[in-house]
């Protein structure tokens, strides 16, 4: 192996003990999620194809008023949930990381992957 694929296999691996140090574990899907955050693409090796969902928390503003089950679909989602007021439009989002407690007025949907109002209109009380 030459000296600079030493020193990048180096570096990977104590990337790898920096996750290992903090998270437990080295997981692909937190190293993503990391680089997704840097701004970097990142694929899965192995011939897969599968591109790994960006993290919406990085995309709130982009995320609003799109349509729901494409947003709840197509992107990661962490402390975050989307809400919504009538089932097909992100109107919001709700950071669980703050406060527990679902925002008053709102229910989560039986996947529990989003809130949506409970309302008469909705169906949902």
């Amino acid at each position: 192996m030459k000296a600079k694929d030493e020193d990048l296999q180096a570096l990977a691996n104590a990337v790898k003990e920096v996750f290992r140090d903090n998270r437990g574990k080295f997981s692909s899907a937190d190293f993503i999620q990391v680089a997704d955050l840097l701004g970097f693409q990142v694929f899965e090796k192995g011939g897969t194809g599968k591109t790994l969902k960006p993290v919406a928390e990085n995309y709130l503003p982009e995320i609003i008023s799109t349509n729901l089950q494409y947003a709840v679909e197509a992107y990661e989602w962490g402390t975050h949930i989307p809400m919504t007021e009538e089932g097909m439009i992100v109107s919001g989002f709700w950071d669980r990381s703050k406060d527990e407690r679902v925002p008053e007025g709102y229910v989560m949907d039986d996947s529990e992957s989003f809130l949506i109002l409970a309302s008469p209109r909705t169906g949902v009380l």
